[in-house]
């Protein structure tokens, strides 16, 4: 007698909330609903977002110590 798993995998199409169609791996059950929410949402940071955050990061950081001698305390 075979071994039966909890977990069935299926094929799911998912509508994603900006109407573009694609499939998508899902299981079946609490962990495929979970899945497929997940899935669904949009994501809190958009990529031009996370673009602008990032540099404003590395912008974001103390002089070297070396500028300082070179240039004496002007910085422009």
């Amino acid at each position: 007698m075979p071994v039966r798993t909890s977990i069935f995998h299926s094929v799911l199409l998912l509508r994603s909330l900006n109407g573009i169609e694609r499939f998508d791996y899902g299981l079946r059950g609490d962990e495929g609903a979970m899945m497929r929410i997940r899935l669904m949402q949009e994501s809190h940071k958009s990529f031009r977002t996370k673009q602008k955050l990032a540099r404003a990061q590395k912008q974001n950081r103390p002089i070297p110590q070396w500028i300082r001698l070179r240039t004496g305390n002007t910085i422009r």
